[in-house]
């Protein structure tokens, strides 16, 4: 064998490192900065998914996403007649 496993891992590990430094050379990323970021992404999928968790017992919001699946069966129905598709076989 010409490598073995650590050496594989090792290699790995340098060109992941390699890559990140060359996919943006020159770009000086502040670390305070990309803690601010991290912290304003944090924070509004946190706002976003309590606003989210507040509509799931809303019955509008219910019945569009049944209107939506159905549209999306039909489709779905559709393009498999369209191409001949049973249960996933061709129709001869």
């Amino acid at each position: 064998m010409l490598f073995s496993s650590s050496s594989l891992a090792t290699l790995a590990v340098i060109l992941g490192l390699a890559q990140t430094a060359l996919s943006h050379p020159g770009e000086k990323i502040d670390a305070l900065q990309a803690r601010w970021e991290a912290h304003v992404r944090h924070t509004a999928a946190d706002i976003n998914g309590h606003a989210l968790s507040k509509c799931e017992d809303v019955e509008e919001i219910n019945a569009r996403r049944q209107r939506a699946k159905e549209r999306r069966m039909a489709t779905f129905e559709k393009l498999r007649a369209d191409k001949g598709l049973h249960n996933g076989m061709k129709i001869v």
